[in-house]
């Protein structure tokens, strides 16, 4: 009985290293992948020069359109239940409920319009400052 289990202890840790340390096989997915990536990398290296002539066009674009930016109230959104969700007024306050809207209201510059935050919100670090809502 003693054999008999060791032998069945040797063939399973035989089967686990082979099952575990086999080469790879690329299927005709990988291989569309790697060619996919390849093709993407040499009209990278090709439009690399006249990046460089674009970039400063793109760039005064952005500005302009910075300037021209902005938001028109009433405004209205679909949100993904196809509801529309009117926003008859600009924002004067806003409470974020999650830390990573706590983030985008930081990112997207209009900390000023924070009014309150939870108390798991830890980035930016002048959120300490914000009043805590939910205490």
């Amino acid at each position: 009985m003693k054999r008999f289990l060791s032998v069945v202890v040797l063939f399973t840790l035989v089967f686990a290293m082979t099952a575990c340390g086999g080469q790879s096989v690329e299927t005709d997915s990988d291989s569309a992948i790697n060619n996919l990536e390849s093709d993407q990398n040499q009209v990278e290296e090709q439009a690399s020069g006249t990046e460089a002539n674009n970039e400063t066009q793109e760039n005064n674009e952005t500005q302009a359109n910075k300037k021209e930016n902005t938001t028109v109230y009433p405004l209205t959104i679909v949100d993904h239940f196809g509801r529309e969700v009117v926003i008859d007024e600009k924002p004067e306050r806003v409470v974020s409920l999650a830390p990573s809207l706590t983030e985008t209201i930081d990112a997207i510059g209009v900390w000023d319009l924070l009014k309150g935050r939870t108390d798991y919100d830890t980035y930016p670090p002048k959120v300490k400052m914000c009043h805590l809502w939910g205490h």
